[in-house]
């Protein structure tokens, strides 16, 4: 678990095995389906039914966990899913935050550089800008195409 800013920390799957417990002084943002998503709504199989109410995120208490697969293909990536998390985030800001998935390189950190960003604790004016400044504080960021895509593509609607 690495802290990217002021209470605010970006981890894997051994970190947010942690938050599973349910600690209050923080807040989860468990970015992966696997075990996270499909714990939190308990469904069976290769997915989530595409017509749950849960189909993109799922909340409880002081976590919520995304449907995200870590993909190559940016259009696998909903920005609906990526607002709540954000917002989510935000409504928890007086706790500390954890950002996980399953290795903590791509679909967590990216999560928590766009949370960054929105918040201005990073620059936002570009895409490029808030990644180089996110690079500086977790040298671990190495994300796939699809999410990087994504956000790239999606910048100005997501910081604006």
């Amino acid at each position: 678990m690495v802290g990217v800013a002021r209470s605010v920390f970006v981890g894997n799957l051994n970190d947010a095995e942690y938050g599973w417990k349910r600690n209050e002084e923080w807040a989860f943002i468990y970015c992966a389906k696997e075990p996270w998503h499909r714990r939190l709504v308990g469904y069976a199989g290769r997915g989530c039914p595409k017509d749950s109410p849960e189909y993109l995120y799922a909340i409880r208490d002081n976590a919520i966990a995304l449907n995200m697969v870590d993909v190559e293909n940016p259009e696998y990536f909903a920005k609906e899913m990526l607002d709540m998390a954000v917002g989510f985030a935000w409504n928890f800001n007086n706790r500390k935050l954890l950002f996980s998935c399953t290795q903590g390189e791509s679909c967590s950190p990216s999560v928590a550089m766009l949370y960054l960003a929105v918040v201005e604790s990073i620059p936002n004016g570009t895409f490029e800008e808030a990644e180089k400044d996110f690079k500086k504080r977790y040298p671990y960021y190495n994300p796939k195409n699809g999410i990087r895509e994504h956000l790239k593509r999606n910048w100005g609607a997501y910081t604006k």
